[in-house]
């Protein structure tokens, strides 16, 4: 597990030398940063700036994942209140986990709140703060609204369209929803938010397949052989549709480790984004890569 505070003070002092990067395994990029004093000082502080942010180190960007085994634990940073005298105001938001208690990420959108009889800034909510949703069959306008709720205030409803009838679905089989707001747009009275539905694990289809493009460079120049030295099996994964690759890429805690192969894309059936965990790393005499990843959908 490499630490934070060490990856900062070697980036501190010897990040023009590219040492901070050598220290998070990141060789190719290192060996970069050392022959242009840290990318003519740009990178440098750009990597202060990551590692203060925790989207540095491998072990930092999968703090918030876990496995079936390891259930992911809630965002607990501290939530960002919207001051009525800003207009307008984005902070980094969370990202919902793959796998929480033995349910496995299916579907995520993000949509506008729907507000009635008040406005953004008077709701004053918390950019990044969890929300809850709750069905209110009573409603005299509509008896399939859902609420959304935020430190048990109301804050308005989900729209009518695809996003409330999921939400009823998921709401009445008792399935997990997990949300929390993404952005506030006080000057033109908008509040959005996050909605993940999760699936039971043991309902989800799945799959093993062999990652390809191991020797292929990332977007960064680094082989995503390389890469994949850092994580472990059973580390959480993602893959997602890259439309000028024409290829699912396979990340892992921020780093591209590989490319699905062909048989995968009908397992995929065109969805942007599939979860997974990693199942298989090895490597024969030569040092040569071979991984195997499980999807779920």
């Amino acid at each position: 597990m490499k630490s934070k505070t060490t990856a900062l003070i070697l980036c501190i002092f010897l990040g023009y030398l590219g040492i901070h990067r050598f220290y998070a395994g990141k060789i190719k990029s290192g060996i970069l940063y050392l022959f242009t004093f840290g990318l003519f000082g740009i990178g440098w502080i750009v990597d202060v700036v990551l590692i203060c942010k925790d989207n540095f180190l491998p072990n930092q960007a999968m703090a918030s994942v876990r496995t079936t085994s390891q259930p992911a634990q809630k965002n607990t940073s501290t939530p960002t209140s919207v001051s009525v005298s800003a207009p307008r105001q984005y902070v980094p938001m969370p990202s919902f986990p793959n796998f929480t208690d033995g349910y496995g990420l299916q579907y995520e959108y993000e949509n506008e709140l729907y507000l009635i009889n008040t406005t953004a800034a008077e709701l004053n909510v918390k950019l990044g703060g969890e929300i809850t949703f709750k069905q209110e069959p009573e409603n005299e306008h509509d008896n399939q609204a859902v609420a959304v709720f935020q430190d048990n205030r109301r804050l308005g409803y989900i729209y009518r369209g695809q996003t409330q009838e999921m939400a009823n679905r998921w709401l009445k089989n008792g399935t997990s929803l997990l949300g929390y707001i993404s952005s506030v747009d006080i000057s033109h009275n908008k509040i959005k938010y996050k909605i993940g539905f999760y699936k039971p694990l043991a309902e989800m289809q799945k799959e093993t397949f062999k990652l390809t493009g191991l020797r292929q460079k990332d977007s960064i120049g680094e082989l995503r052989e390389d890469n994949i030295r850092i994580f472990s099996v059973g580390d959480s994964v993602t893959a997602e549709y890259d439309v000028a690759e024409e290829k699912y890429i396979v990340w892992c805690g921020g780093c591209e480790i590989g490319t699905l192969p062909k048989n995968a894309e009908e397992f995929a059936e065109d969805k942007k984004k599939i979860i997974g965990v990693l199942t298989k790393i090895d490597f024969d005499d030569e040092d040569k890569c071979s991984a195997e990843v499980e999807l779920y959908k």
